[in-house]
């Protein structure tokens, strides 16, 4: 005040005499601002400036094209661990690649081991529906479980090359994202001895960056990752086998994903280990091969190698291809073991390898390993002089090589210890050579084992480490059982036991089942050594098949807010169904249901004008009248355990209807096998379940249930004929080369109260049950896992009779409503749509067909049912179907009213944007407002929702 009263008292002439004195006067109000300017605006400006030259760099120079480039020609090349392209031709990926499916884990305690054998085989999408652009800041960080081969790292190279692509992200509705791939096994170390070790520091160490002929900028990394432009893809947390070191890496990942939250990441990891600890992932399941998959990817790999072996891409080099494949594909089918093995791809692929220079398959699993050190061992295509040692003396060498990077918990080993490992063994074997040089002449000849970019030296998949360490101790008579508390050894174990006398081994495991759990690594390595042992004690094995029996069968754990008890409890049928053994249960399920809702033999209901009437069909319920029980015999087939588990989930399911369900019979058909033996086996099990059902009198059996192909194949020239003595009142096969036993069964006058309930899996096997079906029996369920060929289906459809309930799965917009011979009475269950602009629809007009058809009364629709996917179009029909059980908008008819008796189904697949609060939401409704007999929640992946 003072400093402005003096200022006013100055004669403004003064100014305009002395003008630089207001100059000066301002002088030192310049300097303080430019200083606060400094302090405030440096960061500010430095930051502007830094951005701007990243644009102007990368529009310039090219960035992001250069390092897709690269992405590219790393991924290219279909590498399943060097044994697709080592002995054949470099495979580009995209023609060979088959889409793997992945569905939710189970919830469980930390540390607890993935029951990979649970996975629902309904379920399962692709991984992209998981990538998907959501409105969200937050991705959804995934660990994706799998087995040893189960296409893990392939997978992950299929999602780097894709988003590399325009054209394949645009195919695969994939997000414009970067794809950083990474191996974290050459990285362990380095967190170790620095847990706050940058992730810029990570990358530019990696094989990724280093082997660019053009790096970009650092700094470019990590505009895009704060930007949340990335999806970040670590490969192989199981391969960190050191519990201290795994801590690090699993607290440096969780602390990366807290600092570019804005990007997705994705790690692999085998079922041992899940990063249990790290917060906020969604775990998903690879999916084992389906059969159609397996006849994919050796098509596929056959005109592949093919054509590049030819050079040419012609009519007639591609059906010399499928001829190969299709040769493959029968030896596959025709043993058993060999077609359990097939589900895995490395196994396929070592297969396919074997087949392509034999001409042959082996057996075993064991047998396979060995033919591949073979193959691979013996081949000189890329010198002509070698050291002339034979295959087995070469594999000799390398044999204490894996055992001790076994010993020491590593994949990798410094080349010097690698060549004092193998020193002394190469000299007895061949005296003078020298190891780094045999090493070299390994590494180029078969690619079994391998210089890494690193400079050590490992085996292109852990499970060829594992077979040379399991044949190393049986020549050692090395004494694993002391290590089957240890799940590094597990697979070494495995493969120990199915070349020796696992008495001892599964001794041991029985000791260890004391305290175990279905979700212990204990429980999968008994199961294992107890079918794959080469020999065991008679006694050793009853013992272990009872503990194993003892144990509750893997299934996935009941959904929060949803109890396996009466949503109301006045409804005595409404229950949720948690998978058990999948469809053994679901028939048994199914068949409950059908049979409680079928009136007894000769009751009469509805009685109008002293005559009798007939109820309107399968949704009359009718508790308050005599029924006759269903007497069961399951015609069970298969591995021991496979058995043991299908009568576990058997049993765990009838005991819930002790008003419905009477006696069962479990006959067992195995253990299977090729060979005069085992063909003496198989007669001997057929005699003895023939003997079996003759003892049983007419009245004993009611239903018979045959769950396995074998039975299948067999059972229909023997049990057929006798089982045509019973009073059937229906039939139940999970596979559709049972079908011989309908026509053989069911030759009578009277047609079936309840008839077949079948599970078809292919489309031709529609064709196949309907002309197994005779007139005057109906085929009542009808399940199918992905079907686009609806040609089949319609066929079937006009072929066969159907009466209420049927379950049609996987139906589209291409079906036409007149291939439903009465859309009344048919059940859906609804499969996603890709399509953006038909879902919506579909959901509104397909899913209530029955109301769109003037002759249908609204009470007639008896079912319906939707799987929503985890996208918003999922979203979007979760919210036409919630709109239409309130009834907040009309089904097609403007009179349209909800039908009064209804089973529903959902399987709402973990979707993370469908609460969990739609699914009871819906049973509600479903059983308030509708006053449905039955509320059925199949696939329990709602334990998962958020």
């Amino acid at each position: 005040m003072v400093g402005g009263s003096l200022l006013k008292t100055l004669p403004v002439e003064y100014f305009r005499q002395h003008f630089f004195v207001p100059f000066l006067m301002a002088l030192p109000l310049y300097f303080i601002v430019r200083e606060i300017g400094k302090l405030l605006l440096g960061d500010w400006i430095k930051a502007i400036a830094t951005e701007i030259d990243n644009v102007v760099r990368t529009v310039i120079g090219g960035y992001r094209r250069r390092y897709l480039e690269h992405v590219i020609s790393e991924c290219r090349n279909f590498d399943m661990k060097a044994l697709s392209t080592i002995g054949t031709f470099a495979l580009r990926l995209q023609h060979v690649f088959v889409q793997l499916l992945v569905s939710p884990a189970p919830k469980l305690p930390p540390g607890s081991i993935i029951p990979l054998d649970i996975v629902e085989p309904l379920a399962g999408s692709h991984i992209w529906s998981y990538l998907q652009e959501e409105n969200h800041s937050t991705p959804e960080n995934l660990v994706i479980i799998g087995r040893p081969g189960g296409g893990k790292t392939t997978l992950l190279r299929h999602i780097a090359l894709v988003l590399a692509q325009p054209k394949q992200r645009r195919k695969h509705h994939a997000p414009r994202k970067l794809p950083i791939l990474l191996a974290l096994r050459h990285h362990v170390s380095d967190i170790k001895d620095n847990p706050d070790l940058p992730f810029i520091e990570v990358i530019k160490q990696s094989k990724l960056y280093r082997e660019m002929s053009e790096p970009v900028p650092l700094s470019w990394f990590e505009s895009q990752l704060r930007k949340g432009k990335c999806i970040v893809l670590f490969d192989g947390l199981d391969e960190v086998a050191d519990p201290e070191m795994y801590a690090s890496v699993e607290g440096w990942l969780e602390q990366q994903m807290r600092t570019y939250h804005k990007n997705q990441f994705i790690i692999t990891s085998r079922p041992r280990v899940s990063a249990q600890r790290i917060a906020d992932v969604h775990r998903l399941i690879i999916h084992p091969f389906r059969q159609q998959q397996i006849s994919q990817f050796v098509e596929n790999w056959c005109i592949a190698n093919a054509v590049a072996e030819a050079r040419r891409d012609t009519p007639v080099v591609r059906a010399e291809a499928t001829r190969d494949a299709h040769d493959l594909l029968e030896r596959v089918s025709a043993s058993r073991e060999l077609n359990q093995l097939a589900v895995n791809p490395l196994l396929l692929t070592m297969m396919a390898t074997i087949h392509r220079f034999r001409g042959k398959l082996p057996e075993r699993q064991i047998e396979l390993y060995r033919d591949i050190w073979e193959v691979f061992l013996s081949r000189r295509d890329f010198s002509p002089v070698r050291s002339g040692l034979a295959t087995s003396q070469k594999r000799c060498v390398l044999e204490p090589l894996a055992y001790a990077m076994m010993t020491g918990r590593t994949q990798e080993m410094e080349a010097a210890q690698t060549f004092k490992t193998i020193k002394d063994t190469l000299e007895r074997v061949s005296p003078g050579t020298d190891p780094e040089a045999f090493l070299k002449d390994i590494e180029e000849d078969s690619g079994l084992l391998l210089k890494k970019e690193n400079g050590k030296y490992g085996f292109a998949h852990k499970t060829l480490q594992e077979y040379l360490t399991a044949v190393y101790c049986t020549k050692k008579a090395e004494n694993l059982a002391e290590r089957v508390g240890d799940e590094w050894w597990h697979g070494v174990i495995r493969l120990y036991v199915a070349q020796a006398d696992g008495t001892s081994i599964c001794a041991a495991c029985l000791e260890k089942l004391k305290n175990a759990t279905v979700a212990s690594g204990i429980y999968e390595l008994a199961k294992a050594c107890l079918n794959e042992a080469q020999e065991l004690d008679v006694e050793m094995r009853e013992a272990l098949e009872n503990a194993l029996a003892a144990l509750p069968t893997p299934s996935r754990p009941a959904p929060v807010g949803i109890r396996p008890t009466p949503v109301v409890p006045q409804r005595e049928f409404a229950h949720v169904f948690r998978w058990a053994s999948g469809v053994a249960a679901l028939v048994i399920v199914v068949t409950v249901i059908l049979w409680a809702h079928k009136p007894p033999p000769h009751s009469k209901t509805n009685s109008v004008a002293g005559q009798d009437s007939e109820p309107s069909g399968a949704s009359q319920y009718h508790p308050q009248l005599p029924h006759p029980k269903v007497n069961a015999v399951f015609l069970l087939s298969g591995d021991m355990q496979t058995m043991a588990d299908m009568q576990s989930a058997c049993y765990n399911t009838l005991v819930k209807y002790p008003d419905i369900i009477g006696d069962v019979s479990y006959l067992r058909e195995g253990p299977l096998g090729n060979g005069p033996d085992s063909e003496r086996a198989w007669n001997n099990t057929l005699d003895d379940i023939e003997r079996k059902l003759a003892n049983f009198s007419t009245e004993d059996i009611n239903y018979i249930i045959a769950i396995g192909t074998p039975a299948s194949m067999r059972a229909k020239a023997r049990f057929g004929p006798m089982l045509g003595r019973y009073r059937l009142i229906g039939i139940g096969l999970t596979d559709p080369l049972a079908a011989g036993l309908i026509t053989q069964a069911t030759n009578r006058n009277d047609p079936l109260p309840i008839g077949v309930v079948a599970f078809v899996r292919h489309p031709e096997d529609w064709v196949r049950l309907a002309q197994k079906i005779v007139p005057d029996h109906t085929l009542h369920y009808v399940y199918e896992a992905g079907f686009p060929q609806n040609e089949y289906m319609a066929a079937a459809l006009r072929r066969i009779k159907f009466t209420p309930p049927v379950l049609i799965t996987g139906i589209d917009h291409r079906l036409r409503d007149d291939d439903f011979p009465d859309p009344a009475q048919v059940y859906f269950w609804w499969y996603p749509f890709e399509q953006a602009d038909v879902y919506p629809k579909v959901l509104q007009t397909r899913i209530f067909v029955a109301t769109r058809r003037e002759d249908v009364e609204p009470d007639g629709l008896t079912a319906l049912g939707i799987s929503p996917n985890r996208t918003e179009l999922g979203q979007q029909g979760a919210d036409l179907l919630i709109k239409d059980f309130k009834g907040e908008q009309p089904l097609g008819r403007a009179d349209m009213r909800f039908p009064s008796k209804l089973y529903y189904w959902i399987n709402c697949r973990s979707a993370s944007r469908l609460h969990l609060s739609f699914s009871q939401e819906i049973i509600e409704h479903a059983d308030q407002r509708i006053g449905c007999d039955a509320v059925i929640a199949a696939g329990m992946h709602n334990a998962s929702v958020r």
